[in-house]
C-alpha cells in the first residue's frame, strides 16, 4: 500500500461522548404557551376590543420572538465544539484542494503539449500523402477531432496501423467525391458551350445544390426553350406596337405625324444618288469592289472599256 493510499484511508478520531440535553422546565414552557394561546386564540375582535387585540397580538409577538432568540443561544452554544473541529478539517480540505490544483495544471499542460504533437505529426504525415491524390491537392482537408485521439498513437507518438487505414480510406474516398465532382463540372461546361449559354449559373447548381449532370441538361434546354418563347414572344409584341401605332400615323411634308395628336414624331429619311464616272485599272478596280462590298455600298452597274 502507497502512502497516498493509506492517506485516502485516514479518517479524523473524535473523542466525542454523546451528551444528554435536556430542556428542565419543558412542561413549564408548554403549560404557560399554550395558556397564553388559549387566552387569545378566540379573541372577537371588534370596535371595543380593538385595543386589547393589538395589545394582545403584541404579547404573543413578544414571546414568540423571546423564544427564538433562546433556541439560536442554546443551539450556538452547543455547536460550539463542533465549530472548532469544522475550522481544523476545512483548512485541510483547502489545502488538499489546492495541491491537488497545482497537479492539475501541470497534468493538462503536459496533455495540451502531447496532443500537439500528435496533431503535428498527422500534419506532417497528411503533407506526406496527400500527393498521391491529385484533386486534394487544392483544398483544405479537415482533420476529425477524434484523429487525434492518444488511443491512435504509439508511445513514441507515431500513427497507430488503425489510423493510417482510416486516413487512406478517408482520402481515398473523398478523392474520388472531387474526380467525379470535376467530370461532372467539365461535362456540365462543355454541354453549356455547345448550347452558347453562360454556364455559371449552372455550374452552382451543381456545386451547391447537388444537382445532377442529367437534370442540369433539362435544366439548360428548357431555359433556352423559354428564352426562344420570349423572344417570339417579344417579337409579336413589337409588331403589334409597331402596327398599331402606325395605324395613327401619315407622312406630310416629309414628316410623319400622329393623326391623333397632331405631334411631330420624326423625319422621313429620303435615299439620295449620287453618280460617279472612275476609270480605274484591274488592280484598283478590285480593291474599291473589296471596299464597296466591306461598306455594303451598292453598285448599279460597272462597264469594262479597253484602251486603245
Amino acid at each position: 500500500m502507497t502512502e497516498m493510499e493509506l492517506s485516502a484511508t485516514i479518517e479524523p478520531i473524535l473523542d466525542y461522548k454523546a451528551a444528554s440535553i435536556q430542556l428542565k422546565n419543558a412542561d413549564l414552557l408548554k403549560d404557560y404557551v399554550k395558556k397564553q394561546i388559549d387566552r387569545y386564540k378566540d379573541l372577537l375582535i371588534t370596535d371595543e376590543t380593538l385595543t386589547e387585540a393589538k395589545k394582545s397580538r403584541a404579547d404573543l409577538n413578544k414571546l414568540n420572538k423571546a423564544l427564538s432568540s433562546q433556541r439560536t443561544a442554546i443551539k450556538k452554544e452547543i455547536l460550539k465544539p463542533f465549530a472548532q473541529i469544522e475550522s481544523v478539517l476545512r483548512k485541510l480540505e483547502t489545502d488538499t484542494k489546492q495541491t491537488s490544483g497545482s497537479i492539475d495544471q501541470g497534468v493538462k499542460q503536459l496533455e495540451d503539449q502531447q496532443k500537439q504533437a500528435r496533431e503535428d505529426n498527422l500534419k506532417a504525415y497528411l503533407a506526406e500523402l496527400i500527393v498521391k491524390y491529385p484533386h486534394l491537392q487544392t483544398i483544405e482537408v479537415k482533420i476529425p477531432e477524434d484523429w487525434t485521439n492518444k488511443t491512435n498513437f504509439t508511445k513514441s507518438m507515431g500513427l497507430s496501423v488503425g489510423l493510417t487505414r482510416t486516413i487512406a480510406d478517408t482520402l481515398g474516398s473523398l478523392e474520388k467525391q472531387k474526380e467525379t465532382q470535376a467530370s461532372n463540372l467539365e461535362t456540365v461546361r462543355s454541354y453549356a458551350d455547345a448550347k452558347e449559354v453562360n454556364p455559371d449559373p449552372y455550374l452552382r447548381m451543381l456545386t451547391e445544390m447537388d444537382y445532377q449532370p442529367a437534370e442540369i441538361f433539362r435544366a439548360i434546354d428548357l431555359d433556352i426553350e423559354n428564352a426562344k418563347k420570349k423572344a417570339a414572344q417579344e417579337e409579336i409584341d413589337r409588331q403589334f406596337r409597331q402596327s398599331q401605332e402606325s395605324a395613327h400615323q401619315k407622312v406630310v411634308n416629309d414628316l410623319v405625324i400622329d393623326t391623333d395628336t397632331g405631334e411631330t414624331i420624326k423625319r422621313v429619311e429620303k435615299m439620295s444618288y449620287w453618280y460617279y464616272g472612275l476609270v480605274l485599272s484591274k488592280d484598283k478596280k478590285d480593291l474599291l469592289d473589296n471596299f464597296l462590298i466591306e461598306k455594303q455600298i451598292k453598285i448599279f452597274g460597272t462597264r469594262e472599256k479597253s484602251q486603245i
